[in-house]
């Protein structure tokens, strides 16, 4: 770079031509910092990133009772692609997930976002759903999360997985 800029190729006079300011403001050209790392920049509108919502119940010796076992309030609109279950010792485990907004605290069942097709591991560990039929897939930013046990056989931990994409 010189003095900040970046030579831009001009196609129409075959020349690189000086034009690309390199910073972190509007209409900037990012460039890496001395240790290969972005800077600082607000990523707020960044859209179609894979990121993970988790959950881990543990119940320690026993297994894991019945109700609502955590509240995540999600600060980013993005939509879910799919739920994995993994617990341990080998049981069975249902999980609803309830969903609502900030102004309509507390979710109830009345919230679930995942119809008859609730997570479900059977006589076994895991569980995965990637078709989600029937469920509320989308999120809005700054809506709360409620996992809540159905029901429960002798597992004693599940970790609950939800891969979400922003919009």
């Amino acid at each position: 770079t010189t003095s900040g800029l970046v030579p831009q190729w001009s196609s129409t006079q075959k020349t690189l031509t000086t034009g690309l300011t390199v910073g972190t403001a509007a209409n900037n050209l990012v460039q890496l910092d001395g240790n290969a790392k972005l800077p600082a920049v607000d990523g707020s509108q960044l859209t179609n990133v894979v990121r993970n919502i988790c959950v881990y119940i543990d119940n320690k010796d026993s297994a894991i009772e019945t109700g609502i076992k955590a509240k995540v309030c999600i600060d980013y609109a993005c939509t879910i692609q799919s739920v994995t279950l993994h617990g341990s010792p080998s049981g069975s485990i249902v999980v609803d997930i309830w969903k609502t907004a900030y102004a309509n605290l507390p979710a109830v069942v009345g919230n679930s976002i995942t119809a008859s097709a609730k997570p479900t591991i059977s006589s076994g560990i895991k569980y995965q759903d990637v078709t989600l039929s029937g469920w509320t897939t989308s999120i809005s930013a700054d809506d709360w999360l409620y996992f809540n046990v159905d029901s429960c056989t002798t597992m004693t931990n599940c970790s609950i997985d939800l891969k979400v994409v922003t919009v």
